[in-house]
């Protein structure tokens, strides 16, 4: 028997419920405006949920923060129907809430970018119309985004 076949089957099997530490190292950033190395999103992952996931098993791209989603025939339109949740302060999530963190990470004059400095991912949203116009300070928002009803 292989040597990790046999040290898995010398493991306890944990219960329902069961708690599991591990180990990371001191993220260099936890706030998605600029977290990029894998510490920062392990942590990240934990706090935040995006739109949508990747299942490995099923291969595809499943729900997360929203209900559901479908694109147009040619990938260039998104329609999110967000899941109802609540921050942790008792405010509603909503689709503004997404619109103005994706901001958050492109607009140069932020608080935040005005403390810290431009975010370094947020080439990410480069794609979205409105992107170059907001990064360059003649817009206060991406216009390839909109949120009707909630």
């Amino acid at each position: 028997m292989p040597h990790a076949a046999r040290r898995a089957a010398t493991l306890p099997v944990l219960e329902s419920g069961s708690t599991l530490n591990f180990y990371i190292n001191n993220p260099v950033c936890i706030d998605p405006y600029n977290v990029q190395e894998d510490q920062g999103t392990q942590v990240e992952y934990q706090l935040f949920d995006a739109l949508t996931s990747y299942d490995a098993e099923k291969g595809e791209i499943v729900p997360l923060a929203c209900e559901s989603f479908e694109a147009n025939d040619d990938a260039t339109e998104f329609t999110f129907k967000i899941k109802k949740a609540k921050f942790h302060n008792g405010d509603d999530v909503t689709s503004k809430s997404f619109k103005l963190g994706w901001e958050r990470l492109v607009n140069t004059k932020s608080a935040i970018a005005t403390e810290y400095g431009p975010s370094e991912v947020s080439y990410h949203l480069s794609m979205v119309e409105g992107y170059d116009d907001l990064l360059a300070g003649n817009a206060t928002e991406l216009s390839g985004v909109t949120c009707p009803g909630r």
